[in-house]
């Protein structure tokens, strides 16, 4: 089984910090934006049941609303 979860919120708000954390086991209190978006999988034991995320991170900035929406759109 798959799932796709969407990181969605305002700019600089800590959802790159959030994503890179739980994908990557990384932080940085360095900001960098997010241009667009960026994805990354991983696989989880639920129940015993292997499953894989696939985790989206967003950018909060509104000229990045767009390309967002679309995805999110063709993920459902």
């Amino acid at each position: 089984q798959s799932f796709k979860v969407f990181l969605i919120g305002d700019k600089a708000v800590g959802k790159s910090s959030l994503f890179s954390r739980y994908t990557v086991d990384a932080f940085s209190d360095a900001y960098k934006e997010t241009i667009g978006l960026d994805c990354k999988p991983k696989r989880i034991r639920i129940l015993n049941n292997l499953v894989t995320i696939s985790i989206w991170d967003t950018g909060g900035h509104e000229r990045f609303s767009g390309i967002v929406n679309a995805s999110v759109s063709r993920a459902q």
